[in-house]
């Protein structure tokens, strides 16, 4: 009869560095993919001080009250790669405006933020071409007429299949 003969299996020095090299890397590859994703992803911050903010907030306040006594309304459309916006005032009048900007971008997103400055094609009705991928979209309009405060609107719309829902 044969005797197998077993050596009795030994953990080394170089077995405990491997262990601890395999633990630690792994933790340091997990930090790693952690920061990568934090530093490229939404911040989580809507303004910059948020301290700051809430010293003026009563001043915002106002400022969005003074804006729906003035009765506009204003209607975004995103369509065949074309922002547009029509306003009126309360009595349905299309608004004659200055300058029309819209601030572009993905809520949770920053990085593709893009501001947008629409031209008049008709009485009250401004557009700019701006091709979107599919995805959410917000819309920050402001809209500057002579003698008066600028007036704001945010819009957010989803586009599938580039088409506006």
């Amino acid at each position: 009869m044969l005797k197998a003969v077993f050596k009795p299996a030994q953990f080394t020095g170089w077995h405990m560095a491997g262990v601890l090299c395999l633990f630690f890397g792994t933790i340091i590859a997990v930090n790693m993919v952690l920061a990568v994703n934090a530093s490229t992803t939404w911040t989580g911050l809507v303004v910059k001080n948020s301290y700051v903010a809430s010293q003026h907030y009563n001043e915002t306040l106002a400022a969005a009250a003074r804006q729906a006594k003035r009765g506009w309304t204003g209607d975004v459309v995103y369509a065949g790669g074309q922002i547009s916006l029509r306003l009126a005032d309360k009595q349905g009048a299309p608004i004659a405006a200055e300058a029309v900007t819209a601030e572009v971008g993905r809520p949770t997103y920053e990085q593709r933020d893009h501001v947008v400055t629409l031209t008049r094609v008709g009485p009250g009705h401004y557009s700019a071409a701006d091709p979107l991928e599919d995805g959410l979209w917000e819309v920050a309009v402001r809209v500057e007429t002579a003698g008066e405060e600028p007036w704001l609107m945010t819009y957010r719309f989803t586009l599938e299949d580039g088409v506006a829902r």
